[in-house]
């Protein structure tokens, strides 16, 4: 449904240029959520404005459906009202001297050959998927910030584009109402269906809507896979540490066992899953803090994967606590139900399930050569 080739822009102050996307090929299918997320500067958002023809490429192809909107062999490159796109932007765009009916109706008052009739049962339509109906005639000053961005998702929809974009859509709510919406996003999705591409810096923004996150660095995609796959089992360190916390320790050798490897690390040997087709090169041993259960030496001393250490803080953070555990070669970070209660001083055993732990590769390494 959209498809990228070669994608490669670069920005210039005279004095240097910067590479904002690399070469990148990306696909999404027909009905697709796919969210690009990555750290500041890693192109996520300068692709979204390519694909909307908010900024030029240097080179490369963008095709939607059957139709190239940019192309830098063949000279194309339709502006973006000609694209068959719909945008909701980060500051959402609301027009303040406009109702909410004629915020959302706006762009289908600017193709003619729609009829008043047909404008307002679609708009009518559209208010009542995103739950704001009753808000028709109510001036957009008087919107709260959850209501402007149910307006913006309003005319972004009315006007049923092969393609949706979704520019950090919730990064102007607060905590709370960041949480309800994402709420009502993934249940307007399901009820829409409409392709997405979507960016956001908000890791569980992500993994709650996307169908597929394409994760970004310098440009380039690192990593890509539906939300549990990066999540659980992901191939390269940087997904394992920028997708929520993970311990990371070098395997300073490693051989198979059967679908699994046997790694040897400063902390011990362990067992691991691995996900990516090579053990050869700069390896890691991930875990997350999550994974790891914390027990006497009766409970965990004599399983697979057991470590011994002490504990040494405790922060209580409502459902969940946060220990920190001195392990001898280094002191990890211990994520358990707030129920559980260890004290400062306590001697333990952390077990770490060997189907949860993961072999990565160490993409600071291959990173560090990419540079040089």
């Amino acid at each position: 449904m959209l498809k990228i080739q070669a994608l490669t822009k670069t920005f210039s102050d005279g004095a240097a240029t910067a590479v904002a996307v690399d070469n990148l090929d990306l696909t999404v299918e027909k009905g697709e959520w796919v969210t690009l997320l990555g750290p500041s500067g890693c192109g996520k958002t300068t692709t979204l404005r390519c694909v909307a023809g908010l900024e030029t490429a240097d080179s490369g192809e963008i095709t939607i459906g059957d139709r190239a909107v940019y192309s830098g062999d063949r000279r194309i490159s339709e502006p973006p009202n000609r694209r068959p796109i719909s945008m909701v932007f980060q500051s959402y765009a609301i027009w303040p001297h406009l109702s909410v009916f004629k915020n959302v109706a706006f762009p289908l008052e600017t193709v003619r050959a729609n009829r008043r009739e047909e404008i307002t049962s679609r708009v009518n339509d559209v208010l009542r998927v995103v739950g704001i109906e009753q808000m028709a005639q109510r001036d957009a000053t008087r919107l709260s910030g959850g209501q402007q961005q149910r307006v913006a998702l309003a005319r972004a929809i009315v006007k049923h584009s092969d393609l949706l974009l979704l520019d950090e859509p919730l990064s102007n709510l607060d905590a709370k109402l960041r949480l309800e919406m994402r709420s009502e996003l993934r249940s307007l999705r399901e009820r829409i269906g409409m392709t997405t591409l979507h960016v956001t810096h908000d890791q569980e923004e992500a993994l709650s809507l996307a169908d597929r996150i394409v994760l970004l660095r310098a440009g380039r995609i690192v990593e890509e896979g539906t939300p549990a796959d990066l999540y659980h089992r992901p191939q390269q360190s940087f997904t394992a540490s920028f997708l929520g916390s993970a311990e990371l320790w070098d395997a300073q050798s490693v051989s198979r066992d059967g679908s699994g490897v046997i790694v040897k690390t400063a902390a011990g040997t362990f067992r691991a899953e691995i996900h990516h087709d090579h053990i050869g090169g700069s390896q890691q041993f991930m875990v997350r803090p999550e994974h790891m259960a914390m027990g006497s030496e009766a409970e965990f001393g004599s399983r697979q994967n057991a470590l011994r250490g002490k504990v040494t803080s405790r922060m209580f953070t409502g459902k969940r606590a946060e220990y920190t555990v001195d392990i001898g070669s280094s002191v990890v970070r211990i994520d358990r139900p707030s129920t559980e209660s260890w004290d400062i001083g306590d001697d333990v055993v952390l077990w770490l399930p060997p189907e949860l732990c993961v072999l990565v590769e160490n993409s600071e390494a291959s990173h560090r050569h990419q540079v040089a």
